[in-house]
């Protein structure tokens, strides 16, 4: 292999593995070192690009998301990959071939480690191929799946919520330029693919209203349950065997919920949704109910004594639902002073998403976690129970007290 070029120390002939013949290397004109990036795409994701692995259908595309202030991650259609830099020892040449004539670098012929035939006469150009050094890299980039950044949904659509037909009007009305969300605009700020912005947009209970992704304003999405509950208590009809058709039939405009609310509606408080070529039948969760309640409750006051708390939300809780505080598992704390306890509104979905900062704001928040309790606010930084257990020992000192295993911050206390 030839070597040619502005850079001195290349300028000699050395023998190589490549195939076939000789080569000749020269440096372009415009040569700019790490001018380009190169990635190493693991198995799955190289095979995104070979139809015979993709199922036949046409290459995916790869999309790099993130706003300037973050740190890029690279998307499939399905997964989220962070983007790492990784260094080599070695340089590595990105070559381009080209068509120019190897007898150009013949000064090359009077090297002494240069090939010779029987009669002593250099064959260095035969076959010999030329490649234009377009860059000379020392790192590249790898990828690592990581989980999806699908914080900003909530916030991005908390900021126009939707309070019904008529309050939505006029909030039109106020504020023509208002900003909405379309799954388009998601993508430019969410740092997902697009599987996972749409679980995520799930995950949150977001609602598509012409168009536009939507968060129901709690009032409303309380005041449309209990009404939802109510007629069907009147009507008699089976929590576990809700037929849309139904329960639209219960509803008209007066009411203020349209088809779209309703039918979302059921579908996030249900266990079960069965749907056929003429209707939808849903099976209402008494988890999820006794959930959403007793979460508005709780977001009404800083603490509640623990007592009063449960009165209030069998109270709120319609037959045939039963309140249990399983059911709020990551929203609350209860603190006991004075053989009195409390209850204190604590959701998970107000942490920061980082593992790092989550544990430094739940250590902050308690010395010492009882694993169970723990458990509800740290469940969604690992895929599976494995790496959780791994996050677990980096952030965490496990200590056994009576019996009972607890954990502390495995760093210094956050004041």
């Amino acid at each position: 292999m030839v070597v040619s070029g502005r850079r001195s120390s290349f300028l000699h002939f050395i023998r190589t593995e490549m195939p076939s013949s000789n080569s000749v290397l020269y440096f372009a004109e415009d040569f700019d070192p790490r001018q380009y990036k190169l990635v190493e795409l693991p198995k799955e994701v190289a095979d995104l690009f070979d139809e015979k692995n993709n199922g036949g259908k046409p290459p995916a595309q790869l999309v790099i998301r993130g706003l300037e202030t973050d740190e890029a991650v690279l998307c499939t259609p399905s997964t989220t990959y962070a983007i790492r830099d990784a260094h080599t020892s070695n340089s590595l040449l990105l070559l381009e071939p080209t068509p120019r004539d190897p007898t150009e670098f013949a000064f090359h012929q009077n090297d002494e480690d240069a090939p010779e035939d029987a009669n002593g006469e250099s064959t260095w150009t035969e076959n010999a191929k030329v490649y234009e050094i377009r860059d000379c890299l020392t790192a590249y980039l790898e990828l690592a799946v990581c989980q999806p950044r699908v914080e900003r949904l909530r916030t991005e659509l908390e900021e126009e919520m939707y309070l019904g037909p008529t309050e939505d009007a006029k909030a039109a009305a106020k504020n023509p330029e208002r900003k909405l969300h379309t799954l388009e605009s998601l993508r430019e700020i969410v740092q997902a693919s697009d599987q996972e912005i749409l679980e995520g947009l799930d995950e949150i209970n977001a609602v598509c209203i012409d168009g536009a992704y939507r968060l129901l304003d709690p009032s409303y999405q309380k005041h449309v349950l209990q009404l939802l509950l109510t007629s069907i208590a009147e009507q008699e009809y089976p929590v576990h065997e809700l037929h849309l058709s139904d329960c639209l039939g219960m509803f008209d405009e007066d009411d203020g919920i349209p088809d779209t609310i309703l039918a979302h509606t059921l579908k996030i408080f249900s266990d079960k949704r069965t749907v056929s070529d003429v209707d939808e039948v849903y099976q209402l969760s008494e988890t999820k109910v006794c959930r959403f309640l007793g979460e508005q409750l709780l977001a009404q006051s800083d603490r509640i004594r623990l007592e009063a708390f449960v009165e209030a939300w069998e109270g709120a809780v319609m037959d045939p639902f039963v309140p249990s505080l399983d059911m709020l598992k990551g929203l609350y704390l209860i603190e006991t002073m004075a053989k009195q306890s409390s209850i204190r509104y604590f959701p998970k979905s107000l942490l920061p998403m980082d593992a790092k900062q989550r544990f430094e704001r739940l250590f902050h928040e308690r010395r010492k976690w009882e694993y169970e309790d723990l458990l509800p606010y740290i469940s969604d930084l690992a895929p599976n129970t494995k790496k959780l257990d791994a996050i677990l020992l980096k952030y965490a000192r496990m200590s056994k007290v009576e019996g009972k295993t607890f954990y502390s911050s495995r760093f210094a206390a956050v004041k």
